[in-house]
């Protein structure tokens, strides 16, 4: 369930629309045992800025852009770091820039 998804939907005349209406029928997911390069990569091919994580078949968890950029802060040295964040941020700046034009 996507927030761009719900509002379309609310904006289409749906006030009364089950969540099940409005969903992803088809989520994509990721494991615990997916990388977090995988999941970043998934991400941005999605156009998604959460994954949900499954174990087992069994749902564990949200990793999120704001998750992203914690463990590239924590597993980058300071020089990296300000580069991979700026290229983060502008593929977030973009996404939602991309977003506010198609509602």
């Amino acid at each position: 369930l996507w927030r761009n998804d719900v509002l379309h939907a609310l904006r289409s005349g749906a006030t009364n629309a089950l969540v099940a209406d409005v969903m992803d029928p088809h989520p994509f997911t990721a494991t615990t045992a997916t990388s977090v390069h995988d999941v970043h990569l998934l991400m941005e091919e999605t156009n998604r800025w959460a994954v949900p994580i499954v174990e087992n078949g069994v749902y564990r968890g949200i990793f999120t852009v704001d998750r992203l950029l914690h463990v590239y802060k924590i597993a980058s040295d300071q020089s990296s770091i300000t580069t991979r964040i700026k290229q983060i941020w502008r593929f977030v700046d973009t996404r939602v820039r991309e977003g506010i034009g198609s509602t």
